[in-house]
């Protein structure tokens, strides 16, 4: 657990001690988790809230906001997708809907608009009778997005490279968040398949930072 608050706060001697820190722990361990980060907890509350006050809509108002397909944009109802397919595994679709962010400031030049661009920087869909889950959803992102330039500094600083090296190669992220939802089940779910079913992990910035923080406040 690394804490960023003394590289936050501090001088360049306090980002370089943070930046060593971060060195250590991608070469023994391969990953790390945060703390101190200046998130405000109410921009973690408020996507959850928002998030759950969504999935608990009648279905004919979540579909308003379709996922489209080959698009990571919008909502997706429960047992739309099977990720085990996806790796040649046979098994019962997944008992999750998910919604779907992606980048949210963008603009007609031809880094956002080309064949290519569109592909990853296609607009947001949002819920039509609320604005409350957009509005969460994009201040998330956006703190989201300025902490991965931040802890991108540090990095550049762990490699003794110049701070601010990797700034304009972060700055128009293509990341996609993943607001998922699990609801309760009355019936076992069964797998018929012979084989195993296979575990899988995710980890994506934003929405696993928010998994992140509420771990590392308690």
């Amino acid at each position: 657990m690394i804490n960023l608050s003394p590289a936050l706060k501090g001088d360049v001697a306090a980002r370089r001690d943070v930046a060593r820190q971060i060195d250590a722990a991608c070469r023994e361990i391969g990953f790390f988790a945060i703390k101190g980060h200046g998130v405000p907890e109410s921009t973690v509350d408020d996507l959850h809230r928002t998030g759950l006050e969504f999935f608990s809509l009648p279905l004919a108002n979540k579909l308003a906001a379709r996922h489209p397909g080959g698009m990571n944009r919008g909502y997706h109802q429960i047992e739309g997708e099977s990720l085990a397919n996806a790796n040649d595994h046979k098994a019962p679709p997944d008992l999750k809907e998910f919604f779907h962010v992606g980048p949210v400031h963008t603009t007609d030049t031809p880094y956002y608009s080309c064949e290519e661009g569109r592909r990853h920087f296609a607009p947001n869909i949002w819920p039509d009778r609320s604005t409350q889950l957009r509005d969460a959803a994009i201040t998330y992102y956006e703190t989201m997005s300025e902490l991965v330039i931040f802890l991108m500094r540090l990095v550049a600083l762990s490699l003794n490279m110049d701070e601010h090296y990797f700034d304009n190669k972060v700055d128009r992220s293509i990341g996609a968040m993943r607001l998922n939802y699990y609801p309760a089940q009355t019936q076992p779910h069964v797998n018929t398949s012979s084989e195993p079913a296979p575990i899988q992990t995710t980890v994506g910035l934003p929405f696993s930072v928010a998994k992140i923080l509420r771990v590392a406040s308690r």
